[in-house]
């Protein structure tokens, strides 16, 4: 991958293993606007999208945004609340 993204002549690094934290960090001081990366980098407000796959043959790639998750998780925590109020109250 490394490789590949070098060719490109596009500026990049290689953060350690489990470095959130620290990718948060230089998105906040603007030395970086986008990354490559699991979800978790989402768990940071200052991340908005992280890209979670690369298709180099295609040049393409899939991204996840915190809003479109935010809104999907919340649709189904309604989705459960809904459910779960269909069901009778069960006496204790």
């Amino acid at each position: 991958m490394a490789n590949a993204v070098k060719e490109t002549g596009n500026e990049f690094f290689v953060a350690p293993f489990t470095a959130h934290a620290q990718l948060a960090s230089f998105f906040l001081n603007e030395m970086l606007n986008v990354c490559f990366g699991s979800k978790a980098l989402l768990g940071y407000d200052v991340i908005d999208q992280a890209i979670v796959a690369i298709d180099l043959k295609n040049e393409k790639f899939k991204f996840v945004d915190r809003n479109d998750a935010k809104q999907n998780l919340n649709e189904v925590r309604e989705k459960i609340v809904e459910e779960g109020l269909m069901y009778p109250s069960i006496p204790y």
